[in-house]
């Protein structure tokens, strides 16, 4: 599903917690459609479990979505945190050349 692997605690707690919540609704599904497979289910039934895959399915998607917000915040904080970092690095480098000085940082 994602390319590249997580590159701090938070993105990796964050894919942990993931990893164990698509575990259970798989499956669920899976129960789910073999349930389904039966034959001697009637049409109420069929359709209660149809049901219940939509929640399921519902809910995988919300949590794909909050996750997507999540790692969005995320990385909006360290590109933030990285911009200002250029920002007072290139502040301190300036300040160094005008006044001629060889201050090291």
């Amino acid at each position: 599903m994602r390319s590249q692997r997580p590159t701090s605690p938070l993105f990796a707690a964050n894919e942990n917690s993931q990893n164990h919540f698509y575990r259970a609704p798989q499956d669920q599904r899976d129960a789910l459609w073999a349930d389904l497979g039966r034959d001697d289910l009637s049409w109420e039934q069929r359709e209660a479990l149809h049901d219940r895959l939509d929640r399921n399915v519902r809910q995988v998607s919300e949590k794909d979505s909050e996750s997507e917000q999540f790692l969005g915040a995320g990385v909006k904080v360290v590109a933030a945190a990285l911009g200002l970092g250029v920002v007072f690095v290139g502040g301190k480098i300036a300040g160094a050349s005008d006044d001629g000085s060889e201050e090291s940082l």
